[in-house]
């Protein structure tokens, strides 16, 4: 599934981690749609390979910012300069938990986007809670709060990002029945009905709910032929029209106003 809340973390910070999944996936709406290397990564697999195709698939970043998080290889070579790309191009939302004080200027990140480079501050990016709050600071509840906060705002983006529903087609035009051919029809509309009509003979004859054993009397290539009959002796004829366009065969009513 893509659309995924990709989890930027250190493992050093699995704690947080750890605490903040269940709030996540606590929300029916997202649950299957958060990842983080150890739920989406299973024995025998590449990691590189399996974090990257996350990555590409993900529409939210949230990323678990600290000493530990920042000095990590792989976030800065890897995970952190791709979210920061995507994000700057607007193809990705982004949200930092603060889970330890770190110095103002170990927030700049130098990354290159479309052959230039740039610096982006983590800091100048509107945090759950602010580098001055940081998790390691705060009581169990405080932080359930956040992971709470967290959530709910996951839940808004991925709502806005989703497409919306197509429309519902628009309802075939309502056919008149005065606009419909009447009897009594010519000799000529007759056979080119019959001669047309071909093997949809069977849905005509189930629309006009004709009983089998009076279908098992129709001649053998003949049967439109047969339905018309058996319609023009129960004075039903004046139905053939609605019958048509009933069994999917609208283009055969013009043929009922073929003059003799």
């Amino acid at each position: 599934m893509d659309n995924k809340i990709f989890i930027s973390f250190s493992h050093k910070d699995k704690l947080y981690r750890d605490e903040l999944v269940p709030a996540l996936e606590a929300v029916a709406a997202i649950r299957d749609r958060v990842w983080f290397d150890q739920k989406g990564i299973d024995i025998g697999d590449k990691f590189h390979p399996k974090i990257q195709q996350a990555l590409a698939g993900s529409q939210l970043g949230i990323l678990l910012v600290s000493n530990h998080f920042l000095t990590s290889n792989y976030i800065t070579q890897h995970e952190l300069p791709f979210l920061l790309r995507q994000a700057e191009r607007g193809a990705l939302k982004l949200g930092i938990l603060h889970v330890s004080t770190v110095a103002k200027a170990a927030f700049s990140i130098s990354v290159e986007i479309d052959g230039k480079s740039h610096t982006i501050n983590l800091a100048d990016i509107i945090g759950v809670n602010s580098p001055a709050e940081s998790l390691d600071r705060m009581s169990p509840g405080e932080r359930n709060l956040l992971y709470a906060k967290t959530a709910d705002w996951a839940v808004r983006q991925i709502a806005l990002g989703e497409p919306p529903p197509p429309p519902p087609p628009p309802p075939d035009p309502a056919v008149s029945p005065d606009s419909l051919p009447k009897p009594p029809y010519s000799g000529k509309a007759k056979i080119a009905v019959c001669d047309h009509l071909g093997d949809n003979w069977r849905k005509l004859a189930d629309s006009f709910e004709i009983p089998p054993a009076d279908q098992a009397r129709f001649s053998r290539g003949d049967e439109a032929r047969g339905i018309w009959e058996w319609l023009e002796n129960r004075r039903r004829l004046g139905e053939l029209p609605q019958g048509l366009i009933a069994s999917g065969r609208e283009d055969l009513v013009e043929l009922l106003k073929i003059k003799a």
